[in-house]
C-alpha cells in the first residue's frame, strides 16, 4: 500500500485512469445496446445532466462540429431518446431534450436494469463506508471533474496530430473507394505520376484503411468520446487506373477534385451536406449520383462535355452553366446538347430532393 502523500496521489491518479478506461468500456456496452455509438451516448449523457440545450450549446461543450452535431441529433431522435424543436426565442436555432427518464428505461428494460443492477452493486460495494467517508469519494470526485476537463481543453488546443498513410498499387488495373463519412473534412485529389494505389494525410486519429487489390475501404475509427476521430482526411488516387468512387452514409465538407482519374462513376449515398466535384474529360457515359438528397452540391466540369441532370423529389434551386432550371415540385431533367446517345458526358442524378445544385463549367 502507498505510505508518502506522493504516493497516494500518484496512486489516486492510476486509479482516475483506470476508472476512465472502464467506463469507456461501459459506455460502449450500453450504446451498442441503444443502437447508437459512444459519442451520440455522451452527448445523451451531457443532455440528461444538464436539460435542454441548443444544438450549438452542444458543439461547445463536446468539440464536435456543428455539422457532426446535427447527425448525433439525427441518431439520437431516430433512436428514440432524444426531441428536438425550433427555439420559440430563436427560430434560427434548435433546442434538444433527453426524453425522460421513464422514456429511456421503457425503451430498452434490459440495459435498464442492468443499469439499476449497478447501483444497487455500487451501494453494496460501499456498505462499510461510512456517510462521511462516503462523503470524501463523492467530493474527490467532484474536484477530479475541471481539473480533466481544463486537461481536455489544453490538449485540444495543441497542434493536431497528422499521420501520413499508403499502399502500393501492386499491379491493380483498377480501383474502387469505399469511404464512409465520419470525417469533419475529407479531400480527393489524383496523381498520375504517383506508383501508390494511395496516399492518406489525416489530422487527428488515423481511420482503418483496407486494400484488396484495387479496392480500398476508409472507416473512421470508433476513437476516444466526443468525436476525437479523424478531423481532417485527404486522399490522393493514382491517376494510372481508372476508379469508381463511393461515399456511404452522406457526407459533411466534402471536396473531390479527381480531373486527373479516369472516372467510371461517382456515388453519394444517404445525402450530402456541402459537396464540390471537379471532373475532368469523361470516358463514355459517367454516372454521378447523390442519394437521399443534397444540401448545397456544386459539379464542375469542362465546358465542351455534355451533361445530364435528373433531381427526383423536387428542388429548391438548380443551376446549370448558369441557367436557372429551378425551383421544381417535383421532378426534373435537363440535358445539354449530346450528339448521339453513346456521346461522352456526364449524368448527374440527385434522389431525394435537393436544396441547391450548381452545374458549372470549368
Amino acid at each position: 500500500m502507498p505510505e508518502t502523500r506522493d504516493q497516494l496521489v500518484t496512486a489516486l491518479t492510476a486509479e482516475w485512469s483506470r476508472l476512465g478506461a472502464e467506463l469507456v468500456l461501459l459506455s460502449q456496452a450500453v450504446a451498442d445496446r441503444l443502437k447508437i455509438n459512444v459519442t451520440d451516448l455522451q452527448c445523451l449523457a451531457l443532455l440528461m445532466s444538464t436539460g435542454p440545450m441548443t444544438a450549438g450549446q452542444v458543439a461547445d461543450a463536446t468539440g464536435l462540429t456543428t455539422g457532426a452535431i446535427t447527425g448525433v441529433i439525427d441518431r439520437l431522435e431516430k433512436a428514440g431518446l432524444a426531441t428536438r424543436a425550433d427555439d420559440p426565442a430563436d427560430r434560427r436555432r434548435v433546442i434538444v431534450r433527453a426524453v425522460p427518464d421513464a422514456a429511456l428505461a421503457a425503451s430498452d428494460p434490459e440495459t435498464s436494469a442492468a443499469l439499476a443492477a449497478l447501483t444497487a452493486a455500487t451501494a453494496e460495494a460501499y456498505d462499510d463506508y461510512s456517510d462521511r467517508e462516503l462523503q470524501l469519494v463523492v467530493d474527490a470526485l467532484r474536484r477530479a471533474h475541471p481539473i480533466l476537463l481544463e486537461h481536455v481543453s489544453q490538449l485540444r488546443r495543441q497542434p493536431a496530430v497528422r499521420h501520413e498513410l499508403d499502399a502500393p498499387r501492386a499491379g491493380a488495373s483498377e480501383g474502387r473507394l469505399f469511404l464512409t463519412a465520419g470525417f469533419g473534412k475529407i479531400t480527393i485529389d489524383a496523381d498520375p505520376r504517383m506508383a501508390e494505389l494511395y496516399r492518406a494525410d489525416v489530422e487527428g486519429t488515423p481511420p482503418l484503411i483496407e486494400v484488396d487489390g484495387g479496392r480500398i475501404s476508409v472507416k473512421p475509427r470508433r476513437g476516444p468520446l466526443f468525436g476525437w476521430g479523424a478531423r481532417k482526411l485527404r486522399l490522393t488516387l493514382s491517376g494510372a487506373i481508372p476508379w469508381d468512387i463511393e461515399v456511404d452514409q452522406g457526407a459533411y465538407a466534402f471536396t473531390a477534385d479527381v480531373r486527373a482519374l479516369t472516372l467510371r462513376s461517382f456515388t453519394v449515398n444517404g445525402g450530402a451536406a456541402r459537396v464540390d466535384i471537379i471532373v475532368g474529360q469523361p470516358s463514355g457515359v459517367v454516372p454521378i449520383t447523390i442519394g437521399g438528397g443534397a444540401s448545397k452540391l456544386r459539379i464542375r466540369r469542362p465546358r465542351d462535355v455534355p451533361v445530364e441532370v435528373r433531381v427526383k423529389g423536387g428542388a429548391s434551386r438548380v443551376s446549370v452553366d448558369g441557367r436557372e432550371l429551378g425551383p421544381a415540385a417535383r421532378n426534373l431533367q435537363w440535358s445539354s446538347p449530346a450528339g448521339s446517345p453513346d456521346t461522352a458526358r456526364y449524368v448527374i442524378e440527385i434522389r431525394g430532393g435537393a436544396s441547391r445544385v450548381d452545374v458549372e463549367p470549368v
